[in-house]
């Protein structure tokens, strides 16, 4: 039988003297083996083995047989020529690494055009990009699932992950064993936050604050009792002069809370003081790039680790300016979430996406925060075509004031955030002077739970 199809190049071995014996993955037939004859003769042969280096990508035509372990290419034609898989080092190391891992978890793997379709198109987009550090770690996650051994999430409770095993367990059995801050961040590596609310068909639920509003005690007082009150993360708003993307709430929170001698360093005493508490729920810090050139770039990056930041969100910092800092922060295994808008044609859409992590910001409004409502067919719509450029969770956020509104969202979406209906009430229980007063803290939480209660329960 004739058959044509896509091949993905897992191994090479010589054969007698001149052979070589190429192992592949098929979109039509899975793992086949092919021999290649005179491959390393100077005269007779047509397919040289610098033809088939780890992950190339090939349209292929043989006859197959299933008596045969080893078939032979009657036709061969390569489909992408790669522009720098096989010639930065980084990335060839990179390559070679998971070509091998390929290989040994795919030995008798039969046709998957799912899976065959992830490992083609992921590596089409690491050709692309810049190097990332963590893109080994992000395509080995994908690939458990559809290998159908990704860790059981409803045992991440425990307090040891097994790296031979692949399981979370009570206790240390091996040196592979991690725990701790490692395991945190081989969890946000995971994605396992919103991996553990879709397996218990709930929405995530975020929260953000300006840090510092009205002051840093009550900020602390408000962001400590949030995981109580259902709060899945948090968003630390890092306050700034002119911070143009935000309505009138969220502006005066600002100006509030540089009026109470906030800043970036105070930021993340803010996180650091959490921490001592709850080493789980992911922190993430919203604001703009001018501050955190002023601090120093390296520096605030350091920092966010030192303290237990996991995530960023900078709204003045496209993708064009990754280089700026997302870049290093995302070797350092910091999130790097991206906002897209109801304005974002499919073209920028590509490009936002390209380096994203963590989840995506669905801004489900145009304009400012706090200023308008979603209308829900509309972001459901939009939300759609966003999911068909990545598999990261979307969370939708903008203009949701109510619990009602947060509910309508969460039904649509991987979660929700509420930002300047917190720092309203904020706002509006403080006494003449503008500071805190008895109520503060308790009508944020008071809202917040009913936010969360009626997400989840409903």
């Amino acid at each position: 039988m004739i058959i044509s199809t896509k091949a993905i190049v897992l191994s090479k071995l010589k054969y007698k003297d001149n052979d070589l014996i190429v192992k592949c993955y098929l979109e039509a037939k899975g793992i086949v083996s092919f021999v290649v004859k005179n491959a390393f003769s100077s005269k007779k042969g047509k397919l040289k083995p610098a033809y088939f280096q780890p992950l190339s990508m090939l349209q292929v035509e043989f006859d197959y047989k299933n008596s045969r372990d080893l078939h032979y290419f009657k036709n061969i034609r390569l489909l992408h020529s790669f522009q720098s898989l096989h010639t930065a080092i980084l990335k060839s190391t990179v390559v070679i690494f998971l070509a091998e891992i390929l290989s040994a978890v795919l030995k008798e793997e039969e046709a998957n055009p799912s899976l065959f379709s992830y490992i083609e198109t992921t590596f089409l987009w690491f050709d692309t990009i810049d190097h990332s550090s963590i893109f080994h770690h992000k395509f080995l996650m994908g690939l458990t699932k559809y290998l159908g051994f990704f860790p059981e999430l409803n045992k991440m409770n425990l307090p040891y992950f097994n790296l031979e095993e692949g399981k979370f367990q009570a206790m240390a059995n091996s040196p592979y064993c991690i725990h701790g801050q490692k395991l945190i961040l081989f969890n946000a590596v995971l994605g396992t936050k919103f991996d553990e609310l879709k397996n218990s068909n709930k929405k995530a639920l975020g929260i953000f604050l300006t840090a510092g509003d009205p002051d840093f005690e009550t900020s602390l007082k408000i962001i400590e009792k949030m995981p109580a009150k259902g709060v899945d993360f948090i968003e630390i708003g890092m306050p700034f002069s002119d911070p143009m993307a935000d309505g009138p709430s969220i502006q005066l929170s600002s100006q509030r809370a540089l009026k109470s001698g906030m800043n970036i360093k105070k930021c993340f005493m803010l996180v650091e003081n959490f921490r001592k508490k709850n080493s789980d729920i992911p922190i993430i810090l919203m604001g703009y790039f001018n501050p955190i050139y002023i601090f120093g770039k390296t520096k605030f990056i350091d920092q966010c680790k030192k303290s237990g930041v996991d995530g960023l969100i900078i709204v003045d910092l496209p993708p064009e300016e990754d280089e700026e800092l997302y870049i290093e922060a995302e070797n350092k295994k910091l999130s790097c979430i991206r906002l897209v808008t109801p304005t974002t044609h499919n073209t920028r859409l590509a490009k936002i996406l390209s380096n994203a992590t963590g989840f995506i910001y669905y801004v489900s409004i145009t304009g400012i925060t706090g200023t308008q409502s979603p209308e829900t067919g509309h972001v459901s719509s939009n939300i759609k075509n966003v999911k068909s450029f990545s598999d990261l969770p979307i969370v939708v956020g903008f203009g949701i004031r109510s619990p009602n509104q947060a509910l309508s969202m969460a039904q649509i979406s991987d979660g929700v955030v509420i930002g300047s209906a917190v720092v309203d009430l904020i706002k509006e229980s403080l006494d003449e002077n503008g500071n805190s007063t008895e109520i503060t803290a308790n009508s944020c939480l008071d809202f917040i739970h009913e936010v969360s209660k009626e997400m989840k329960h409903n």
